[in-house]
Parts: C-alpha cells; sequence; structure tokens
C-alpha cells in the first residue's frame, strides 16, 4: 500500500475518532457553519436584490444599443459607454459591496469554524493568529472570485449574442472558465488547513486526488440523504431536521479530516 493511500485510510479513522472525543467542539463548529447562511442571508438580502434589479434594468437599456449599433461596438464598450456609464458603475459599486460583506462574514463564520476543526485535529493555533491568516488567504480567493465574476458576465453576454448570429456555437470560453473557478475552490479548500496558498500545488496529485474525491463523497452523501429520506417519508421537516444533524457536522469531519491529511503530509 503507497503512502498516499495509507495516509488517506489512516486520517480518516484518526479523524472520526477525534470528531467523538471533541463532541463538544464538533456541534458548536456545525451550528457555526449553519448559522453562517442564516446571516449571510440577512445581512446581504437587500444589497443582492438591488443588484438583481439594477441588472435587469441595466439589461434593459442594453438591448437597444447592440440592435442600433448592429454589433459594430462591444458589450464592454457599450458598458461603459456614455449612455450606459452611470447605470454600470453604480452596480460595480453593488456588487464590490456585496463581495466586502461576504468576506467579513465568511472570514468570521468559517475561519472560526475551520479553527474549530484544526483545534480537533490536534493542529494547534491560537484563535487570533489563525483568523488573520485565514482573512489574508482569502484576500487572494476573493480577487480571483471576483475575477471569475467578471469573467462570468462578460463571457455569458458575449456567448448570448453569438447564439443570436450562431445558434450552435459552443461556449468554450464557458467551460474554461468555469474549470478555472473549480481550480480555484479547490485552492482556497486544500490552504485552509496550512493558510498557505500554493499547498493544493504543492500536494502530490494522487494524495489531492484522493482527498477530494473522500470529501466530495463525503458531502454528496450527506446532502443527499435528506432528500431521499423526504421522498421516502413524505415530509420535509423530518429531512430538515436529518439535514441539520448529518450536512453540517459532516462538513466539520470534511474540514478535519482535510487538515488532518494535509498537516501531517507538510510534517513528515
Amino acid at each position: 500500500m503507497n503512502l498516499e493511500k495509507t495516509l488517506s485510510v489512516k486520517e480518516l479513522i484518526s479523524s472520526l475518532s477525534l470528531l467523538k472525543k471533541n463532541a463538544f467542539w464538533l456541534v458548536i463548529a456545525a451550528l457555526i457553519d449553519a448559522v453562517f447562511f442564516l446571516a449571510y442571508g440577512f445581512f446581504t438580502g437587500s444589497v443582492s436584490r438591488k443588484i438583481s434589479e439594477h441588472a435587469i434594468l441595466l439589461s434593459n437599456k442594453l438591448s437597444p444599443l447592440l440592435a442600433e449599433q448592429h454589433a459594430q461596438k462591444g458589450v464592454l464598450e457599450l458598458l461603459i459607454g456614455p449612455e450606459l456609464r452611470a447605470m454600470t458603475g453604480k452596480l460595480v459599486i453593488l456588487v464590490l459591496i456585496l463581495f466586502a460583506i461576504t468576506y467579513v462574514l465568511y472570514c468570521i463564520f468559517h475561519g472560526t469554524s475551520w479553527w474549530m476543526a484544526t483545534k480537533i485535529a490536534e493542529k494547534e493555533t491560537s484563535y487570533h493568529t489563525y483568523l488573520i491568516g485565514f482573512a489574508k488567504v482569502n484576500l487572494i480567493w476573493l480577487a480571483g472570485y471576483i475575477l471569475f465574476k467578471v469573467l462570468d458576465v462578460f463571457i455569458s453576454l458575449r456567448y448570448l449574442l453569438i447564439q443570436k448570429i450562431l445558434p450552435n456555437e459552443t461556449n468554450t470560453a464557458g467551460y474554461v472558465l468555469f474549470a478555472f473557478l473549480i481550480v480555484l475552490s479547490l485552492a482556497a479548500f486544500f490552504s485552509y488547513p496550512t493558510l498557505k496558498a500554493r499547498t493544493l500545488f504543492k500536494t502530490p496529485i494522487k494524495l489531492s486526488v484522493q482527498l477530494v474525491i473522500l470529501c466530495a463523497a463525503f458531502f454528496i452523501i450527506a446532502y443527499t440523504l435528506p432528500m431521499t429520506i423526504a421522498r421516502l417519508l413524505h415530509g420535509e421537516q423530518i429531512a430538515l431536521i436529518v439535514g441539520l444533524i448529518i450536512l453540517f457536522p459532516t462538513i466539520i469531519l470534511i474540514k478535519v479530516y482535510a487538515t488532518r491529511v494535509l498537516y501531517v503530509h507538510t510534517h513528515t
């Protein structure tokens, strides 16, 4: 049995044992992850609605301009042109506000949850030190995500225009952008146990693949099981309760397991 496979199995068993040993921290961390979604909806709801309303208004203004220009001007050129510059600027400001709120909430809630996971995993770091490192490394992922969203909007609008001319054209750029998002998400996930942005790229590919597959499997099972129960028992409330009991503790298991695997690997 090779080192990567041995490490993956060994640390999975260790993670389950540590969760049992630290049941209190497991419950608190799971609750923090659950509360994050409530806090996110509360603090970003009004901004998200304004963004949707403003995007619709901007789209309604953009469509006739595109028709008038007969494709002589690109989407980006029209968006920053005199007719739409003010509306585009307002939309950009609203989006930046949304990103800022999301960043703060994410760092507070998920930073705390990940710190608790590292504590359960017996990787001792002070809360203050970890939260500062978590916030710093997330500045990189925030910048990457902003770049993704900007490109996503531009590519989506461009593809809609191309479809009017070539209905069967493949959105190749969209697939490439989606691949970028996956790599960005994995890089962020791998960085949290070590607080180093390059962890994904320094981890052996076999170990990375095994870790990703196992963590994805845990999440998919925990996510789909409540829905299966709801269909079988015809009870949405039961599914919600089962989901809260299973899903969020499973997420903590994933965090603890990833921390154990990546921390042990970097210290062997």
